[in-house]
């Protein structure tokens, strides 16, 4: 009885100290001096046993009377099953039955995350293979604060901002807590004309984690670590951090940061002779950096294929110079990073694109005739002109173009045409060749001589003459007509009996 009794007082601080805060980091501090007490989001419950030796006993907690709104958190096995909630009054809920008790149920793999609103008050029970060294959880809401960005940022720009989950001003150290939450930036364009993002809108930039990877220094100590790589237009942009868990979302804003395009002016020398070497200029112009403490390295690839790495230190001065060795023609590419210091003394490390340039070799000179020279021989030209206009003329014919020659074009091809189709119907129709053969003894000479001594009424006779065979021919066609009386088309090509 004195352990539920205390159990109960508990739950009911829990209660009292869980507002649904949710604040930037320069409204944290004033909220913190003013009441710190209402700074607690986060209430772990022991379970009254004590221990978790026997899961099926031992994870039990009391939800008292004044608790509107609660977030349970089991952490199992992963792959086990979903945990079950037993009632006060000793009824059961599974996940499947969550909606039709009122509640808003998700399990994952490794963990159970369930929102009750008004829950029973009372002892409850939840049964499942939760992992020995967690604890029940109470979740009504995440404290996040975000370190401020600063003020002159440049793009591409590489850095790292921290979040921290707070639990009445101290960190949230529970295991597996990370794999509830997800941490998000968006990048929200303020449009303002004259900046190169105004027609922008809004960027998924970056996600937080807490796996002790990149940039997080340690896993699983409630410090949220983002890499901000600022591959984005010049302009003036308002960050939003978004904290998400499968069954709700927070949202925090900052104040908008101006993003200044990288002053840095970057341009080639091209060797004109094979022993010079190239040059390529880093110029530090007006902005943020201060120009003494630039280091540009990267690495540089030549046309054949060739990479070699490159640093320039710093010096006293806005200028860089790499001296790139003249590998011949081709195009020369350059991976480039650089470090230095803001005017106000920040460290930065800085990303450039890639920068590129073509060496076309050594020009050929072409000699020019100089002005004095053209000058002379044009008065000369013109004197001679003006005294021999005939002469002038016969230095310089004007000659007609030529004329395409349309018309034989056009007769060629219609010879061709005429020739091409008079063959086929040729080969395709026999009476046509019949005709063909009588047509050319016709105008045989010899057939035209004969016609003449026998008179203009004996052509006939001239005809069998001059083809005997074309005679014959025609008397058997004359003969076997009445064998194709069914139709005139029917052309008959059987031989002469005899």
């Amino acid at each position: 009885m004195a352990q539920l009794k205390w159990l109960s007082l508990l739950w009911i601080g829990a209660a009292l100290l869980a507002p649904h805060a949710f604040a930037q980091t320069s409204a944290a501090a004033e909220t913190k001096a003013a009441a710190p007490a209402e700074k607690q989001v986060i209430t772990e419950l022991k379970d009254i046993a004590g221990t978790n030796s026997i899961p099926l006993l031992g994870n039990r907690f009391r939800i008292d009377y004044a608790v509107d709104e609660v977030t349970l958190v089991f952490f199992r096995k992963k792959g086990a099953p979903s945990v079950v909630l037993v009632r006060p009054d000793g009824s059961k809920v599974y996940a499947r039955t969550a909606k039709d008790n009122g509640m808003q149920w998700f399990d994952d793999k490794t963990y159970d995350l369930i929102k009750m609103t008004k829950p029973t008050p009372g002892p409850w029970q939840a049964i499942g293979e939760i992992l020995p060294e967690s604890r029940i959880m109470v979740l009504t809401d995440i404290g996040l604060d975000v370190d401020a960005l600063p003020k002159d940022l440049m793009v591409g720009e590489i850095f790292k901002v921290t979040a921290r989950l707070s639990n009445g001003g101290k960190p949230v150290n529970v295991k597996d807590f990370r794999d509830i939450l997800q941490l998000d930036v968006l990048l929200f364009s303020t449009q303002k004309p004259g900046f190169d993002n105004s027609n922008a809108t809004v960027l998924n930039f970056t996600t937080f984690a807490d796996d002790g990877k990149n940039y997080d220094e340690r896993p699983r100590d409630a410090i949220f670590t983002g890499e901000f790589n600022l591959k984005v237009q010049a302009g003036e942009w308002l960050p939003k951090y978004l904290v998400k868990t499968p069954l709700y979302t927070r949202e925090l804003m900052q104040e908008p940061v101006l993003v200044v395009r990288t002053p840095i002016k970057t341009e080639s020398v091209e060797s004109l002779t094979p022993d010079e070497p190239h040059q390529v200029i880093y110029q530090v112009t007006d902005g943020p950096l201060n120009p003494d403490t630039l280091i540009v390295q990267g690495r540089l690839r030549y046309p054949n294929g060739e990479v070699q790495s490159f640093s320039l230190g710093e010096q006293k001065g806005d200028k860089r110079i790499l001296r790139v060795a003249n590998a011949g023609v081709g195009t020369y590419r350059i991976e480039q990073m650089l470090f230095g210091k803001t005017q106000s003394g920040r460290d930065v490390v800085i990303s450039l694109p890639e920068y590129t340039f073509a060496a076309i070799g050594p020009k050929i000179a072409v000699p020019e005739i100089p002005v004095a020279d053209k000058v002379a021989a044009s008065t000369e030209a013109g004197a001679k002109n003006q005294s021999d206009p005939a002469a002038s003329q016969a230095e310089i014919p004007v000659e007609p173009p030529a004329e395409f020659p349309l018309g034989l074009v056009i007769g060629v091809n219609l010879l061709i045409l005429i020739g091409g189709g008079g063959a086929i119907f040729l080969t395709m129709n026999q009476n046509a060749q019949r005709t063909f053969s009588m047509l050319v003894a016709k105008v045989n000479p010899a057939a035209i001589l004969r016609r003449k001594k026998a008179g203009v009424g004996d052509i006939a006779s001239v005809e069998a003459e001059s083809s005997p065979a074309t005679a014959a021919d025609s008397a058997a066609a004359v003969k076997k007509a009445p064998k194709n009386k069914a139709s005139d088309d029917i052309l008959d090509l059987s031989l002469p009996d005899d």
